[in-house]
């Protein structure tokens, strides 16, 4: 059986490895979309002037 003091010191022990989760940021679909560059503008080429899609 163990005394007193080497579980409070086991305890201690765990006590500090146990890190504070992050929170998670919850995106929504207009965000992931902004992220991902879906929602800009396209322009390309035609006849030698750049227009818009």
């Amino acid at each position: 059986m163990r005394n007193l003091k080497t579980e409070m010191k086991r305890w201690k022990k765990q006590q500090q490895k146990k890190k504070p989760k992050k929170q998670k940021d919850k995106l929504t679909d207009r965000d992931w979309r902004e992220l991902m560059g879906s929602n800009r503008p396209i322009y390309e080429r035609r006849g030698g002037a750049i227009r818009q899609k």
